[in-house]
């Protein structure tokens, strides 16, 4: 998968978010309840799939959310296999192995979100796949900070394993209360790429560094390890160590 950067200004990118106001019902998908999710969604992987998975395999402590706004993908999540087209939204357990990159054919506009003790933090990617590659890149991010709802969403989601459908229905109308607040908070953003990067530096200090390595955070900049770490710290006003050294103190 390549990443690439591109200056996108935010009338364009709040046009790509309108789907976040649609009313249909989501296709969730979840663990440990995964035959529970839509049947379009199920997959029966082909050799290629189980060779994607042994090389763009990660895991980490954190809840992760997958939205797709637009367009569609293909996700691991343990051993399965979902195809997910728009309007479907994934959760990822903690430490759970999932996909760390996209499988070929995947486009749209994908919301990947990290749920930390005290923030969401949402990414936001555009996706294009041609005969040869999937490229990729972050053309906006939004911190969440409601820790009242999200002490909800998290409670919502420890309860998943006891199979009520008032559960689900509760994590789906929290995330449309995120994702609404994500598309209206674009209209305060003057620079995406700025606030890309001032939300890294809230990802790293909410996670004190664990389970992020300087490539996967010059990724989501959208920068070579070497220009992101000059950027970081010229938005920022300190290096990215020092960021998590000081996290690590509090």
């Amino acid at each position: 998968m390549n990443i690439v950067l591109t200056n996108r200004n935010m009338s364009d990118i709040k046009k790509h978010l309108e789907p976040l106001l649609n009313r249909e019902p989501y296709k969730i998908i979840h663990a440990p309840c995964d035959s529970c999710a839509p049947a379009a969604c199920c997959l029966q992987p082909e050799q290629e799939h189980l060779q994607w998975q042994k090389t763009h395999s990660h895991k980490h402590h954190c809840r992760e959310i997958l939205f797709v706004v637009s367009g569609s993908t293909i996700t691991f999540s343990g051993n399965k296999f979902f195809y997910c087209s728009a309007g479907t939204l994934q959760l990822f357990p903690g430490y759970e192995a999932h996909n760390s990159f996209y499988f070929s054919g995947a486009t749209g506009i994908h919301i990947w979100a990290k749920l930390q003790s005290s923030r969401l933090m949402c990414f936001v990617y555009e996706t294009h796949s041609t005969q040869s590659a999937v490229t990729s890149s972050v053309i906006y991010s939004y911190s969440f900070n409601d820790t009242d709802l999200l002490e909800r969403l998290n409670k919502a989601w420890d309860e998943l394993h006891l199979q009520l459908p008032e559960t689900v229905v509760e994590i789906e109308a929290l995330c449309r209360l995120i994702f609404c607040s994500l598309y209206h908070n674009s209209d305060t953003v003057t620079d995406p790429q700025q606030e890309i990067m001032i939300n890294i530096r809230k990802m790293l200090s909410d996670n004190c560094g664990r389970d992020i390595d300087l490539a996967y955070l010059a990724r989501l900049a959208v920068y070579s390890k070497q220009h992101f770490m000059r950027k970081f710290k010229e938005i920022n006003g300190c290096t990215v160590g020092k960021v998590i050294e000081n996290s690590r103190l509090k």
